[in-house]
């Protein structure tokens, strides 16, 4: 594991320094069974951009690997424009049989974030996720949002609203909610009430995030 895991990483940090992002701060961390890398440009700078894999074996049959990368081309306080995230991760535990797999991209051209939440504006996002722990989740989404909300207005309650068009697919039990969708039509029960169309959806959230 840690002589693959090497190799992944200083092939990432080879694309760094060869001047895939310039003035980097890169941090890395390998021990027993573990492996880490990061790097990201100056976050003082007015634009950003980051990567990062890991993984590790946390013994007992437990296992996780995660990667992601981004960039904002402006960042102002609460403001960013021009962002993209990608990432993957997986998690497994061989004891208690628990699985998990998640993958999604997403780039919006304007974003709000303070306190109380988050406001996106023209959101494009894909991504799947399977997981097998302690409930079902299952399903992938596929969509652009001309606009999207998510507020925790107190400490056990809150909302999810989007305006746009996706055609997510999926179920999910678990977490105190059910939910299912089919190509954009979807109810949800539970911690998270609400109802989604091809179109938009809104939710309320009871608990926090």
């Amino acid at each position: 594991l840690d002589s693959l895991l090497q190799e992944i990483f200083e092939n990432i940090i080879e694309n760094e320094s060869g001047g895939y992002i310039k003035g980097d701060i890169v941090k890395r961390n390998m021990t027993k069974g573990s492996a880490r890398v990061y790097t990201s440009s100056d976050p003082s700078r007015a634009s950003r951009a980051w990567a990062g894999a890991g993984a590790e074996d946390h013994g007992d049959g437990k296992y996780s690997a995660d990667a992601h990368a981004g960039s904002i081309a402006i960042k102002d306080k609460n403001h960013e424009a021009f962002k993209t995230n990608a990432s993957a991760c997986a998690e497994a535990d061989l004891q208690d049989m628990r699985v998990k797999a998640k993958g999604e991209v997403d780039s919006s051209i304007y974003t709000y974030q303070d306190g109380v939440g988050t406001l996106d504006v023209v959101k494009a996002k894909a991504g799947g996720e399977v997981t097998f722990d302690g409930g079902v989740k299952a399903g992938y989404q596929l969509g652009v949002d001309a606009v999207a909300a998510d507020a925790q207005l107190t400490d056990n309650f809150g909302y999810k609203a989007n305006l746009g068009v996706n055609i997510d697919s999926g179920v999910n039990v678990g977490d105190g909610s059910a939910s299912a969708s089919l190509f954009g039509m979807g109810l949800s029960i539970g911690r998270e009430t609400g109802i989604q169309t091809p179109f938009g959806s809104f939710k309320l959230r009871f608990g926090g995030r």
